[in-house]
């Protein structure tokens, strides 16, 4: 018997109404059985809950951001409300899928991109890494087509294509989720933890370890060269990207124990910029002039500790005050999770602190016997 027309309308708004809860749930158990490795989850969701349209300049990237600029030190000196929008190990690849998810929420004036994920073959093939930001952001258009994005660059075979484009293929046996009360906050992929709302994403270091100070020879050489083809031809897709925003945009290479190699392909990355119109702050390039000390200021050869982050974060806000015309928030108060966020940032931040030049002393104590 032929259904009536009002038939096919009940039973089309039903298979309508039966997706609609499926794929509620799918989503649902997706973000609740992903796993919570570290504060890289809870530092994508708590950007989320940044008040819209609030945070006029965001630093995009990888621990290179969360370790060296501090946006809590940035706003007390000048009033400039930044977010460390970063994943430990980004993967180059999803680096446009990080920019499209911060201008999905905030409207920044200007947009740090974090240029030293692109030397040393980091983007040359797969990264087993990627799901370190894969794991952090919802599911929707910008994540399918980044995940597009790196399938097709490394031609990924479909069983190791699925499971990066739906989350439950590999962690639909984590029970462990259904215990822990973190999963079930992340539920809906929000989350605001005290340390991420009045820490806009940076992360403190106390360690300390002590290096030598990479030569003169070294970080002052112009010779260019070492990066690979795909890493050059990603790069450019990012550059072509970014140059097509009506918003200023600089990569940033914060400063660490760089070698020859890595010097010379920060170089080739700095020409291929340079042909799409967008500056380059080499931090380092300018290690005398930040004041950083190779003996009390980072944690481990790559990253800086709260003693150098300060130092790099007080510098490299002079250098975006002269070039770029942004505002300064402390007189008019108008930003209120950054104005709520200072009482509770300094109290950390002289605790961490004390506790670096603690072992700073020490090591240099240690050394001086010994030598």
């Amino acid at each position: 018997m032929e259904k009536t027309g009002r038939e096919k309308i009940k039973h089309a708004v039903s298979a309508c109404v039966f997706l609609i809860i499926a794929g509620s749930l799918f989503v649902f158990f997706t973000y609740l059985f992903r796993t919570v490795k570290d504060s890289t989850r809870l530092n994508i969701a708590g950007f989320y809950n940044e008040e819209k349209d609030t945070v006029d300049m965001a630093m995009v990237g990888s621990s290179a951001v969360f370790r060296f600029w501090d946006p809590m030190l940035a706003y007390e000196e000048s009033g400039l409300a930044s977010y460390d929008y970063a994943c430990a190990s980004m993967t180059p690849a999803l680096f446009r899928c990080a920019v499209e998810e911060v201008l999905s929420r905030q409207d920044p004036d200007l947009l740090v991109i974090d240029g030293r994920r692109w030397i040393t073959d980091r983007a040359e093939g797969p990264n087993e890494r990627v799901r370190f930001y894969l794991d952090t952001v919802d599911l929707n258009w910008n994540r399918f087509r980044a995940v597009w994005y790196y399938c097709r660059k490394f031609h990924l075979p479909f069983e190791e294509s699925v499971p990066l484009f739906l989350d439950l293929c590999l962690y639909h046996n984590n029970t462990e989720a259904l215990a822990n009360p973190l999963n079930w906050e992340l539920a809906d992929n929000r989350y605001v933890s005290p340390d991420n709302y009045y820490l806009k994403g940076y992360m403190m270091k106390s360690g300390v370890k002590q290096f030598n100070r990479p030569s003169d020879e070294i970080v002052q050489s112009t010779r260019a060269g070492g990066l690979g083809p795909v890493t050059q031809s990603q790069l450019r897709d990012l550059l072509s990207y970014l140059s097509s925003l009506d918003r200023d945009v600089l990569f940033m290479f914060t400063p660490y124990v760089i070698n020859e190699e890595e010097m010379q392909e920060f170089n080739e990355v700095e020409q291929i910029a340079a042909e799409y119109g967008i500056p380059i702050w080499n931090g380092n390039r300018y290690y005398d002039e930040i004041g950083l000390d190779f003996s009390s200021d980072f944690y481990d050869s790559r990253h800086t500790n709260i003693i150098g982050s300060e130092k790099v974060t007080k510098y490299l806000l002079q250098y975006i005050k002269e070039h770029y015309d942004l505002p300064d928030h402390r007189s008019c108060k108008d930003r209120p999770s950054y104005e709520d966020s200072l009482a509770p940032y300094r109290e950390k931040e002289q605790k961490v602190y004390a506790k670096a030049e603690k072992k700073a002393a020490k090591k240099a104590a240690k050394k001086k016997s010994g030598d």
